[in-house]
C-alpha cells in the first residue's frame, strides 16, 4: 500500500503584508523552522527565485 504524501506548501491565500505583524512572525517561523516555504512563497507570490537574489542557497 502506497504511502500518502504531505502536502506541506504553505497556506497563504494572499501575499504578505508590511502593515500586518503575524506576517513578520509567519516569515520568521519560514526562514528558521521551514525555510522551503519561502520557496514555495516566491513561486506563487514572487514570480522568481530566491537564488538569483543570493538568499538561502542552500535549501534547493
Amino acid at each position: 500500500m502506497p504511502v500518502p504524501k504531505l502536502d506541506l506548501a504553505p497556506k497563504l491565500k494572499r501575499p504578505l503584508s508590511l502593515w500586518n505583524p503575524l506576517d513578520y512572525l509567519r516569515l520568521l517561523y519560514w526562514v528558521f523552522y521551514f525555510p522551503q516555504a519561502l520557496h514555495w512563497y516566491v513561486e506563487i507570490w514572487g514570480g522568481g527565485d530566491l537564488t538569483r537574489v543570493g538568499f538561502l542557497q542552500r535549501c534547493e
